[in-house]
């Protein structure tokens, strides 16, 4: 089965990738890759806010406001 674009797929491809048995971390991987979610350290994150915080739309990357 393909894997599906967007976040709201990430589970469902976590799981399609573990069945056709790849480890966990590398199952997470694909389906954050696939999905379009950029990795820590990438230059595609939000930066923090010249008060040191971030926005609201940050929070699914993990960080709070």
């Amino acid at each position: 089965m393909p894997l599906l674009k967007g976040k709201e797929n990430i589970g469902h491809n976590v799981t399609t990738e573990e069945n056709a048995g790849k480890p966990k971390a590398q199952a997470v991987a694909i389906a954050l890759k696939t999905a379009g979610v950029a990795k820590a350290g990438d230059a595609r994150l939000p930066q923090a806010d010249s008060d040191g915080g971030y926005s609201v739309g940050d929070c699914w990357n993990g960080r709070t406001a």
